[in-house]
């Protein structure tokens, strides 16, 4: 197959230019381009490839949405195992629904193809932003506030990201328009979007922990050290992650030194991170503190979940911050090299190697759709839509136009439109099949979109609620953290001080009520998880259903709509057989 570079259609291989706009075609080997999965989503571009997966970009050929489609690779779906934690960890993803999370839409396994589909987001990544220069640390705290709230619904729905980076972040305008297709470094930082992308390799918690017998996914410099150990991981190893990320944007380097993969990989293991007041001047100091904290090597030293992240985020932008309308002076950068880290080459999945999975997002990329025409009496094969029985119906319009006037011209002319209106007659006669066909197909379709919309509406709606009392608990932990700290303190009393019973008493009264208090929330907390849980059980159910009777349905329209233009063809054919 060849493949045009503009418009991304698909030709035959004797073909040598696109007919829609003049590009020379390239040759294709991509087995998946051009290729419909799951009977509605056609493959038009590769966006890009990782270990685990190649992504595309797919347009639907009923409704002519774009989206980004997730593949996993074919190696891999060979392996049960892969394929089914691919599945599960797409569908647990589907049910966070976060507004600083890319939303997916759909997953499923089709001929084999194990597949996610997310949502098409134009925006930059925020990679970009640091190679065009470091951030003032308001603005790199107010998208670290974003990307925490994203992590703290993923982690309260059991999902772990673990491949938390620059590259897997995307910036975007909150103003929609035109005029806002770019996101300006310098604008108001609270006008800028967070989406977190990527959630390929996330992990289910309570899932065991990393073998000899599977890879280590992540990139280097940003994986946490007990990952790196073996050792089980939780939402804090994000919180690490998270740190990493905020430091590059406030210092424009990595917490560690490392000439390569081997040494950013090992270092967390052994050495502290060097403190960002040695990288730069001007960071508040209470800021240093949290970075460091978030980046201990002991888990259990690491602020407990990451909605105490956002309020420590939250509390530094308050204190030191200019009131979120001006940024500060950007800080001095030291001499300290950025460091960049080439992805590794893939390899076989048994071997245990680092994968640096790239980003699949696109930023900007239109796609220009050809529409049908009957030119130079060929038939341009439509994707299935809404409108495909108008568009069939004047291609046979043309069609019999043509046999008129061969029919003007007489002899083999005329003997020739014969033989083609009897098939245009064939053809005339599906028409109404076709159209009959369309607004079922188009019925089911709307159908599956309402359904996807309530899903979205209730998840949205208990989610946000779920958030409210976890981010409650999470004060409340704090707190209890911080009377043990204080009892700590009082179990130190100096020379000559005489211990305050008094207050030792006020303490395990305060931490009796902040215990009750978080397991009143816990139990609120669990409540609406299994109601949440139970929607999602049932909502699923009749989403799988109504897709299975859509993509019945339209690969019936398909194979009808197939055997139309096939015979209108053969009736072009056989007018332009004739000289």
């Amino acid at each position: 197959m060849k493949l045009c570079p503009r418009c991304s259609e698909l030709f035959s291989d004797d073909a040598a230019f696109c007919p829609h706009d003049g590009a020379e075609l390239q040759k294709s080997n991509d087995r998946f381009l051009g290729r419909t999965i799951a009977s509605r989503y056609r493959l038009i571009r590769r966006l890009g490839a990782g270990g685990m997966s190649v992504v595309y970009l797919a347009r639907h050929e009923l409704i002519a949405r774009l989206s980004a489609l997730k593949i996993l690779r074919p190696e891999l779906s060979l392996i049960a195992e892969h394929r089914e934690r691919f599945l599960r960890e797409a569908r647990a993803v589907n049910r966070i629904n976060h507004e600083n999370i890319v939303e997916i839409t759909d997953v499923g396994e089709s001929d084999g193809v194990a597949y996610l589909v997310m949502e098409y987001v134009e925006g930059e990544g925020l990679l970009s932003w640091i190679q065009r220069g470091r951030l003032p640390w308001e603005r790199a705290l107010k998208i670290g506030m974003q990307v925490a709230s994203a992590l703290a619904r993923a982690h309260q729905m059991g999902v772990i990201h673990r491949d938390l980076k620059p590259e897997n972040i995307l910036l975007l305008p909150r103003t929609a328009g035109p005029a806002r297709a770019e996101v300006d470094v310098a604008a108001d930082p609270n006008d800028v979007m967070v989406k977190l992308t990527d959630f390929g390799i996330a992990k289910m918690s309570g899932e065991p922990t990393l073998t000899l017998n599977e890879q280590l996914f992540g990139t280097p410099g940003y994986i946490a050290p007990e990952y790196v150990g073996g050792i089980g991981i939780d939402g804090r190893s994000d919180i690490y992650s998270l740190a990493v990320v905020v430091y590059e944007m406030v210092t424009g380097v990595l917490p560690f030194d490392g000439k390569g993969q081997s040494e950013l990989l090992l270092k967390p293991l052994t050495n502290p991170p060097i403190p960002p007041s040695q990288r730069v001047d001007g960071l508040p100091p209470d800021l240093e503190s949290l970075l460091l904290r978030c980046l201990a090597r002991e888990p259990n030293d690491r602020p407990h979940d990451a909605f105490a992240v956002h309020d420590a985020f939250a509390d530094i932008l308050r204190r030191y911050g200019s009131g979120g309308s001006r940024t500060s002076s950007p800080p001095r950068l030291s001499n300290a090299p950025r460091i960049s880290v080439p992805p590794r080459a893939s390899s076989p999945p048994e071997q245990e190697k680092v994968e640096r999975e790239p980003s699949h997002t696109v930023v900007d990329l239109v796609v220009e759709v050809p529409s049908s025409s009957l030119e130079s009496g060929s038939v341009q094969i439509v994707a299935a839509s809404a409108d495909a029985a108008a568009r069939w119906s004047e291609s046979l319009t043309e069609l019999e136009d043509r046999i008129a006037e061969a029919r003007r011209k007489g002899g083999e002319h005329a003997v020739a439109a014969g033989r083609a209106a009897e098939l245009a007659m064939v053809a005339g006669e599906m028409m109404p099949r076709v159209e009959r066909a369309t607004k079922i197909v188009g019925d089911l379709q709307a159908k599956v979109d309402l359904l996807e919309a309530r899903g979205r509406e209730f998840r949205t709606n208990l989610g946000h609620a779920i958030d409210v009392l976890v981010h409650d608990r999470s004060r409340e932990i704090a707190h209890l953290d911080a009377i043990a700290a204080r009892r700590d303190a009082l179990a130190r009393p100096a020379a000559g001080f005489e211990g305050q019973n008094w207050e030792d008493d006020a303490l395990a009264e305060e931490e009796r009520r902040a215990h009750s208090v978080v397991d009143d929330l816990t139990f609120q907390i669990d409540s609406l998880q299994k109601q949440l849980d139970a929607k999602n059980e049932a909502f699923e159910r009749d989403v799988l259903e109504a897709s299975a009777t859509f993509e019945g349905s339209l690969s019936a329209f398909r194979r009808l709509t197939t055997e139309v233009v096939r015979t209108i063809e053969e009736g072009v054919s056989i007018l332009d057989r004739v000289v």
